[in-house]
């Protein structure tokens, strides 16, 4: 079998690959973690019926991923947390699948963000809750187990690190003297806590209201040779010119979160919006993009289910986010604590309304 002399320098070859960039990784301090895949995603999903009424769902993006701090919320709630939360993607696609779900009857905590209901970007969402929907139907085991076993053992491997692949740890970290430090830590819940003491500030900051802003970069880094000083004037350049969104598309994305709550509310469960701490420049272009009265307080109207914005409470608008839209690891049980509480009374003057 003239094919094994071939095979097998190729497989010690690949073996020497990989030993020599995660000791290359080792020695830049960066360490395994668990993988955010859709296996661990659809296992979280379950769960969220499984629990039934005593299920709070969070669902949205990167924000409500970041800030929320799950056992806090278990602690004040009483109610069993369950992370659906997506970084990049809207509410919208989770929510309409746990309304099509006659076995969940839980409360599901939306994350709000203007842009995410005018523009949903759910293709992964659609797709994990697709797959969920496939599962329950024709219950693959097999897969699951394939893939639990997958996602094993890349959490083994530091090229794997921060749900990155081996080539991207190559470019990104191996090759680089100083890579971006390994500020988020994800949990085996599929939560998530930002350390923003570990990268350099103000640029990281500048980076990402410069990305918020479409203007370039990835967001973690100045791009090229900016200074900060010249980020922070084409920021505000930028800012000064920002003009209120269309709200047509937003008025569609309004109407299908009021029917998808409605169902759930039919079935005994609760849908609670919950607009997330923002701060500096990116709160600002928020704000001039879509102002509260044309935006937020057209959904309270409009939705009708119980709503909360940090900024109208003492308890959680006194939080800041280093990077502008995410709050640091440090905030995240006092502020869950806040919002809970809030919550808590929402959700009693809403069963007293009925």
């Amino acid at each position: 079998m003239p094919w094994v002399g071939l095979l097998v320098p190729a497989c010690l070859f690949f073996l020497v690959v990989v030993v020599a960039l995660e000791t290359r990784l080792a020695s830049l301090g960066i360490k395994p973690t668990i993988q955010d895949s859709e296996a661990l995603w659809i296992k979280e999903r379950g769960l969220a019926d499984d629990i039934g009424p005593n299920a709070i769902v969070l669902t949205g993006a990167s924000r409500i991923h970041l800030g929320i701090d799950l056992p806090t919320l278990q602690v004040i709630t009483g109610l069993k947390p369950v992370q659906l939360a997506i970084v990049g993607t809207s509410s919208l696609s989770v929510l309409k699948g746990l309304a099509d779900d006659p076995d969940f009857k839980g409360t599901v905590l939306v994350d709000y963000y203007a842009r995410m209901l005018s523009n949903p970007t759910d293709d992964i969402a659609a797709l994990y809750e697709y797959h969920f929907e496939q599962r329950n139907r024709h219950g693959l085991e097999s897969t699951e187990a394939e893939e639990w076993l997958t996602d094993n053992l890349r959490s083994q491997l530091r090229s794997y690190a921060d749900d990155s692949r081996p080539f991207n740890s190559l470019v990104q970290r191996a090759l680089i003297g100083h890579p971006l430090p390994q500020y988020v830590s994800m949990y085996a819940d599929r939560s998530r806590a930002a350390n923003y003491s570990l990268v350099k500030m103000p640029d990281f900051y500048y980076a990402r209201v410069i990305r918020n802003l479409g203007i370039s970069g990835d967001g973690e880094s100045l791009p090229g040779d900016m200074k900060q000083a010249d980020a922070k004037r084409e920021i505000e350049k930028r800012i000064a010119s920002i003009q209120p969104a269309d709200t047509v598309s937003f008025g569609k994305g309004v109407q299908l979160l009021k029917a998808l709550s409605e169902k759930i509310h039919r079935r005994g469960g609760n849908v609670v919006v919950v607009r997330m701490p923002t701060s500096g420049y990116v709160e600002e272009e928020e704000e001039l993009r879509f102002p509260r009265k044309m935006f937020w307080d057209r959904l309270v109207a409009d939705v009708g289910t119980p709503a909360i914005n940090y900024a109208d409470y003492p308890g959680t608008k006194v939080f800041t986010c280093p990077d502008g839209s995410h709050l640091d690891q440090a905030d995240r049980a006092p502020f869950t604590n806040a919002l809970a509480r809030i919550l808590m009374q929402t959700l009693s003057s809403e069963k007293l309304a009925y």
